[in-house]
């Protein structure tokens, strides 16, 4: 009864599900990306501190099946001085 069992539960697993495809609007997958990435003041810091990165004003593009992201860098870079500036 087991083997049986098994054998079903096997045979079951062969069975190929449907495929599903799932459409999303480019605004919708903006919106998704501004709230998962830019959640802090609109900016997804690279580097926090007196040296600083971060990109902000994003916008997406789809094409091609693919998700493009534009965003600007902005960005203060030197080298950590002693008394923690950015020089």
């Amino acid at each position: 009864m087991r083997a049986l069992f098994a054998l079903f539960a096997v045979s079951l697993s062969w069975q190929t599900a449907g495929a599903a495809e799932l459409i999303l609007e480019r605004t919708a997958v903006e919106r998704l990306v501004q709230q998962a990435l830019f959640a802090d003041r609109g900016r997804y810091w690279l580097q926090r501190g007196a040296c600083y990165a971060y990109l902000d004003k994003p916008s997406v593009s789809l094409a091609g099946g693919r998700v493009f992201l534009h965003a600007q860098l902005s960005a203060f870079l030197g080298v950590l001085a002693p008394n923690n500036n950015c020089a």
